[in-house]
């Protein structure tokens, strides 16, 4: 322990010796590494004067190259007055240094402490000022939770200073956009009032317990109303202050309380677990070290039940992820911070530290070159099973229909009672055809999937007589491209060839 503290002792000497070369860089140090651990397996100080040197000069001379070839015009001028005020408006004078350490405060349990130094009497888009706020609390979170984030927004702050830097800017254009605002609430949108009103605790959770049962919720304030005042107007609610919207993965419930807006996304499977997070192990280990509530946290929880569940959904990668899983601990990190008068700290509790992570990197890179193509595999085999599904269900619909109507085809697919969430992604090629009329049903295809929603290595075709099959094509090849060589290879007739190029274009 002795010979980790002087090593850390001797590093932060010698890294406040280089940051001595900086003005004011003594002062800044020493205000930044009282928030950090001298005794730890990493200590890492920066003061910000580099930071200042890129964003103040480097990037608007990138910015005035990139632009130099561009005949003067209206975009140049705006692009040019656009970057200076986002400059200005990001201020990062107000940042004057910042500085990590990594401890290990239990077997197996490290605490990475973060610092920036701010001058506060300074205005940036990036921070707010302090204020005296009710500190948020993580540890009654639910089990089933893997990502949480809470923390406190107040975008009114942020929106007045970018307003005002729209209406001072010398740019027409960009005065011209900020003049619009104000018309808009003559039309029902109050602008300024919405984000004035965002202010508060915002919060975001993900819970899940597999990859079939999951919930998200999100609750944004809403302190003045005006946002909910809006939303109710565009979507008024059936009763009371509850709205349920459909959405291709669930039913989104929107709930208006008294300055702010819940809404929640389930899985039809999702069933809550029992129990708060912070008395699963892992967590209740961090809860001997770390604060119990801040201005805000972030919490990460990878379980191993939950990556065994992802395995068991990919069963030809099973060996190489389980190889992996084997060299990979639960995945547990808590990240609490606190405003304070001089800057923003926080403290992230996790069962790795910065080194180990940094050698996993390289131990690990070989694994992901052969997951990431196993994954992708396992993603189109998926989608191709679905639209394999589609086309079937449709191919069915579609014989019905041709039956009830002399063998006439329907004109198009709304035409058949199916589900549009099998139909949205088909593109059908003989409508109002005669099946009857056609010599070679299997070689004749009725429909084909849409490639803006399918895998771009394959396209699936549904055929006259019924039967789907998956057609290797080249990643460019649009619609039209695929049903031309569908046509050269099945020697179509002209007469149906001429249909299904109209129905591709058509669609299109």
């Amino acid at each position: 322990m002795k010979k980790r503290f002087w090593l850390s002792a001797i590093a932060a000497c010698g890294i406040s010796l280089s940051a001595l070369g900086a003005n004011n860089s003594e002062a800044a140090f020493n205000a930044t590494i009282k928030h950090l651990d001298m005794g730890g397996e990493t200590l890492y100080y920066q003061n910000a004067s580099g930071l200042h040197e890129l964003v103040n000069n480097t990037i608007p001379k990138i910015v005035t190259i990139a632009t130099q070839d561009m005949p003067e015009s209206a975009e140049k001028s705006a692009i040019i007055n656009g970057v200076n005020s986002l400059i200005k408006l990001i201020n990062i004078s107000a940042f004057k240094a910042s500085g990590l350490s990594s401890k290990e405060i239990a077997p197996g349990l490290y605490d990475l402490k973060l610092f920036t130094l701010l001058d506060r009497s300074q205005k940036s888009i990036l921070f707010q000022p302090v204020t005296a706020a009710k500190p948020l609390a993580w540890r009654n979170l639910p089990a089933d939770t893997v990502l949480a984030f809470a923390g406190k927004i107040d975008l009114g702050y942020v929106w007045q200073m970018i307003y005002q830097e729209m209406l001072n800017n010398p740019d027409p254009m960009i005065k011209m956009f900020a003049a619009q605002i104000e018309p808009l609430k003559q039309s029902g949108i109050d602008v300024n009032a919405m984000l004035n009103s965002i202010r508060g605790e915002l919060k975001f959770t993900v819970s899940a317990s597999d990859m079939q049962s999951y919930a998200i919720s999100v609750i944004i304030p809403d302190a003045d109303g005006a946002v909910s005042a809006f939303m109710k107007r565009q979507l008024p609610p059936p009763q009371g202050n509850k709205l349920t919207i459909p959405t291709p993965v669930g039913n989104v419930d929107i709930t208006y309380l008294r300055g702010k807006i819940k809404a929640i996304l389930k899985s039809a499977a999702y069933t809550p677990v029992a129990g708060k997070l912070g008395y699963l192990p892992e967590f209740k280990a961090f809860s001997r070290f770390a604060p119990p509530k801040g201005n805000g946290y972030l919490v990460v929880s990878g379980t191993t039940g939950l990556l065994n569940n992802i395995i068991r959904n990919l069963p030809e990668e099973a060996k190489v992820l389980q190889s992996m899983l084997s060299n990979i601990k639960p995945v547990a990190v808590l990240s609490v911070w606190h405003d304070t008068a001089d800057g923003c700290k926080g403290e992230v509790f996790s069962t790795f530290s910065i080194p180990q992570l940094q050698q996993s990197g390289a131990f690990f890179a070989p694994y992901a070159a052969i997951l990431l193509p196993a994954l992708n595999s396992a993603r189109d085999r998926d989608r191709t099973a679905v639209c394999i599904n589609n086309l079937k269900q449709f191919g069915v619909a579609a014989m019905i229909y041709a039956n009830d109507h002399q063998g006439i085809l329907p004109a198009n697919i709304g035409q058949v009672a199916l589900d549009r969430k099998v139909t949205e992604d088909i593109i059908m090629l003989l409508p109002k055809v005669d099946l009857n009329k056609l010599t070679t049903p299997a070689t004749t295809p009725l429909a084909i999937c849409d490639r803006a929603t399918h895998t771009e290595k394959s396209v699936c075709i549904l055929y006259a007589d019924g039967h789907v099959t998956s057609l290797p094509v080249a990643e460019d090849d649009d619609e039209e491209d695929i049903v031309k060589m569908l046509i050269r290879q099945n020697n179509l007739p002209q007469n149906i060839a001429d249909i299904m190029i109209k129905a591709v274009d058509s669609d299109e």
